[in-house]
């Protein structure tokens, strides 16, 4: 029996982060050079038929992220894994817009017999479904005051359909006007169209008008919303959106886990977001063993900090009536023991903290940082934490009081290089997450639409499965109770600029609070779209419910 060349198929167990084609590639290019004519180390002969649909199956389920990558392992690894590697090549190529370069290995992929199918696929796919594919219907607002960011939603889709050329996916499109009347009259015309699946749409109120309309009609939805009500609708609904809750338990496991720090306080805006983030955070940290010394809320617009502030190192005037009278009738054991403070003024500030959490916006962490110095607040015997609101350059204006100061976000190499091809290709700048949730729904029902022609399970089955998705920023999960789950990673202020950390990887099962740190290497979520706001109320909403923990919390 001829021997038949198999890549990979008993690779070790990938490490936490590490796609097994990762693990492929870094096996493949680290090996030695093989010996003309003698397989690969990294490939095994087997003598077993139907060894080549296994080695196709097993590249067309992975999806391999840089083309220098793949060129390499096809230039030290050709031979009979040459024409599955320029199949999975031609699709990075036409992700990059490399179009005339991704048709020419497909058309090399498509002389083996065993690739053919599948090469023609990716040259003849014309965007509509076929038995084997899905229809979607994408409904964003492309009227009324956000219009222009519809329209750009609709280029995202478009370029994740471009990037899955072998799969049927067809994409119907409607206008939901940004509100809930357009959104229920959206889903019905998508419907008619024969929509399988809804996508969008954004706000909360046009978001559970389109739920309720796809519960009647016994169709799942995917809303880019992260408000928990939505999911009381009932019916199929997940929510593929960034969740503001999420970043606080990152920072909340980075200063117990990682920092080592026990006694934190929390600085927050006097909103639903900041209100939010602080009691989320407050749980987690308790949680982990550590104390929430104080919780102090400041007017939303605020922008002097100085009374807020105050309330973190005693120094508002009830705490230094208090102060001032316990230090005069405390008796002094030692002739040389400094005297009592006989005025408010002589009593300084009390720090009774190690680190300060400031979910706040950029603008606001840099005007805080050089006020609370001014209380003995300084960076970085205090470890100032934040949020994906703080990665703006204004940040770093105020580099020296925010110094060694962390925060979790997205990986940012991902987010430019996915902002750098939108505009390559389409012309035009995404909307930050917004741009990358809508290519993600697409991404997620391209894959799903391949497991099945594969021999999966049937889309519909697929959404929760274990090992996740690929999406622009990482891998992407969605839990049975609706609720999707994203990585982050944890960077640091140093010296005028912002430098990644190695984030601990993760533990294994996926964290009942849904928000684990990003594993090494792994890419990750967004930024200011941490928070998706409304027309109505401008606001952001929690994300599914959680024990409280009662916070020594204090209004300026």
């Amino acid at each position: 029996m001829i021997p038949i060349l198999l890549a990979c198929t008993a690779l070790p167990h990938a490490t936490a982060g590490e796609s097994p084609w990762e693990r492929m590639i870094e096996e493949s290019l680290s090996a030695p050079e093989p010996e003309r004519g003698k397989p690969a180390p990294i490939v095994k002969t087997l003598p077993a038929p139907g060894s080549p649909e296994q080695l196709r199956e097993l590249l067309l389920a992975l999806e391999p992220r840089d083309r220098h990558e793949l060129e390499a392992l096809l230039a030290r690894h050709g031979g009979t894994l040459a024409p599955f590697v320029r199949l999975i090549l031609g699709d990075r190529l036409a992700a990059d817009g490399a179009e005339k370069e991704a048709q020419a290995n497909w058309q090399k992929a498509a002389l083996v017999p065993l690739l053919k199918e599948e090469a023609q696929r990716r040259l003849a796919n014309d965007g509509r479904a076929t038995p084997d594919g899905i229809v979607a219907g994408l409904m964003v607002p492309m009227s009324g005051p956000s219009a222009a960011m519809g329209n750009t939603l609709v280029m995202a889709a478009r370029k994740a359909m471009a990037d899955h050329r072998d799969v049927n996916l067809q994409l119907e499109v409607a206008d939901s006007g940004g509100n809930a009347a357009g959104a229920k009259a959206a889903v019905e015309s998508l419907v008619k169209r024969g929509a399988q699946v809804i996508l969008g749409p954004v706000f909360h109120p046009e978001a559970m008008a389109a739920a309720k309309a796809a519960k009647a009609a016994n169709v799942p939805i995917i809303p880019f919303n992260p408000r928990a009500e939505i999911l009381s609708v009932g019916g199929a609904v997940q929510l593929n959106a960034f969740h503001p809750d999420a970043q606080a338990r990152v920072m909340a496991r980075y200063a117990i886990s990682e920092a080592k720090v026990k006694r934190i306080a929390i600085l927050a805006a006097d909103s639903e977001y900041g209100q939010l983030q602080a009691q989320t955070f407050a749980n987690e940290v308790v949680a982990l063993g550590g104390i929430i010394t104080h919780s102090v809320l400041f007017p939303d617009n605020e922008t002097d900090f100085s009374n807020a502030l105050k309330m973190l190192v005693s120094q508002e005037p009830d705490a230094l009536k208090s102060r001032l009278a316990a230090a005069r009738s405390a008796m002094l054991l030692d002739p040389l023991d400094r005297p009592p403070p006989r005025t408010e003024k002589e009593l300084e500030p009390v720090r009774a903290f190690d680190a300060l959490f400031l979910p706040t916006s950029a603008k606001q962490a840099r005007l805080i940082a050089p006020q609370a110095a001014l209380f003995n607040i300084r960076a970085p015997e205090t470890l100032f934490l934040g949020t994906s609101l703080w990665n703006r350059p204004e940040l770093l204006e105020e580099a020296d009081s925010l110094s060694r100061a962390v925060f979790c976000d997205i990986d940012m190499d991902a987010r430019e290089q996915f902002t750098t091809l939108h505009k390559k290709l389409l012309g035009t700048a995404p909307v930050p997450a917004l741009s990358m949730l809508t290519y993600d729904a697409v991404a997620i029902l391209a894959q799903l639409a391949r497991d099945q022609r594969l021999g999966g399970l049937e889309w519909q089955q697929g959404l929760t499965r274990e090992s996740g998705f690929h999406g622009s920023a990482g891998t992407v999960h969605f839990h049975a109770d609706g609720v999707s789950e994203r990585y982050y990673h944890v960077y640091r202020v140093e010296e005028k600029k912002i430098v990644p950390l190695a984030t601990p990887p993760q533990t294994g099962a996926p964290d009942p609070n849904r928000s684990p740190l990003a594993p090494r290497g792994e890419f990750l979520p967004a930024a200011e779209e941490v928070v998706i706001r409304d027309h109505e109320s401008d606001s952001p909403v929690p994300a599914g419910d959680s024990v409280t923990v009662p916070l020594p919390s204090t209004k300026e």
